[in-house]
């Protein structure tokens, strides 16, 4: 695997001690000790790519039933999104997740975890998404080298924005997404697979040769595989 990096301030942090304790103590303090995980997080969960609608992802969970196998949580990935954006619900495929979920909940004591990607899918059709188009009115992407314009990256939805956690106007922006998810399209949560939320993109640099600068390294001109 080749890692590329496309510009920016790297920050490296090197702890000393004379024992493996000293150093966990010197990178936790850095990092934020480890929460207490919720006692359903040690049970049985299912998760998979690959439910393409709703009643396969329930029909799951009445097989589990069905062949007397313990489950504690079911997960949903990304095909439970509309048209793999994040913060929808596909109308076609499953429109009843919401009933689902509520239904394991509480009549069946298990718990739920869906996907979320931090990248945002770009879609032309903004006005009807409303994820992309309140970060594009709060200005919470993180931006191209020369312009105020979101950079595109890449991910499962294809090309996508990223928001920028720096920003404190993105957090309430993250936060105003879930509860219109929660509020609005009815899903209960208890817990998040946050997925591509590392430092990644799909793209061997820029996605669009349009928003890389002159000078970058990874021009053609100037870029030499090693």
């Amino acid at each position: 695997m080749t890692t590329v990096v496309i510009g920016g301030a790297i920050e490296k942090y090197f702890f000393a001690g004379t024992k493996p304790d000293e150093i966990i103590v010197k990178y936790e303090k850095l990092t934020g000790m480890p929460m207490m995980p919720p006692m359903w997080a040690f049970g049985w969960q299912q998760c998979r790519f690959g439910y393409v609608t709703d009643e396969l992802w329930y029909d799951v969970v009445t097989k589990y039933e069905e062949f007397k196998i313990p489950i504690d949580t079911m997960w949903a990935d990304i095909d439970y999104m509309d048209d793999y954006k994040i913060y929808t619900i596909s109308p076609s495929r499953y429109s009843n997740l919401a009933k689902y979920v509520k239904k394991i909940r509480e009549e069946k004591n298990m718990t739920f975890v869906p996907i979320m990607d931090a990248g945002v899918a770009v879609r032309s059709d903004v006005d009807n998404y409303q994820t992309l188009k309140t970060g594009l009115d709060k200005k919470v992407f993180i931006k191209q080298a020369l312009s105020d314009d979101p950079m595109t990256g890449g991910v499962w939805c294809g090309n996508a924005y990223f928001p920028d956690f720096y920003n404190e106007v993105t957090n309430e922006w993250w936060h105003d997404n879930w509860d219109y998810l929660n509020k609005t399209l009815g899903l209960n949560v208890d817990g998040i697979w946050l997925d591509m939320n590392e430092v990644t993109s799909f793209c061997d640099g820029y996605c669009i040769d349009s928003e890389r600068p002159k000078s970058s390294l990874r021009n053609k001109a100037y870029y030499v595989p090693g």
